[in-house]
């Protein structure tokens, strides 16, 4: 969120207007953004994944307890420090979510895509194929 930053997608006003929408939460996705599987020092991973939940707290005035890994990669440290401090959190494993996910390894859905892959990645016959090529795969 730093001001210079380059290729802005949404402006603080924008950000500020979805964030008043009882329809939207806002959600973290680190400081920085880096791969946390490579960030070795857990001080400066807890710094990226509390660094990041406060500075959108304080800059929007909202409560943040939602997580997102960068690049979809974390460990079981980077996973437990944001187990202390959100509610949620989703990796980029394509998947519907059955029962016994565990809430911070959650799949997510690469929602870039067009309307006709959503609808795919959303069905339950992507599931079942993904699993039948994990079997034989």
């Amino acid at each position: 969120m730093d001001d210079g930053a380059h290729n802005v997608i949404m402006s603080d006003s924008q950000i500020q207007a979805l964030a008043d929408d009882p329809l939207f939460a806002l959600g973290n996705h680190t400081s920085t953004h880096p791969n946390l599987k490579t960030v070795t020092d857990e001080n400066q991973r807890r710094e990226e994944i509390v660094g990041g939940k406060q500075a959108i707290e304080d800059r929007f005035g909202v409560t943040v307890d939602r997580f997102a890994y960068p690049y979809g990669k974390f460990d079981d440290t980077a996973a437990r420090i944001v187990a202390e401090t959100h509610d949620i959190a989703v990796a980029s494993e394509p998947s519907l979510i059955g029962l016994d996910r565990d809430a911070y390894r959650l799949p997510r859905i690469d929602g870039c895509q067009p309307a006709s892959v959503l609808c795919f990645e959303m069905s339950d016959i992507s599931h079942r194929l993904r699993m039948l090529m994990r079997r034989i795969g």
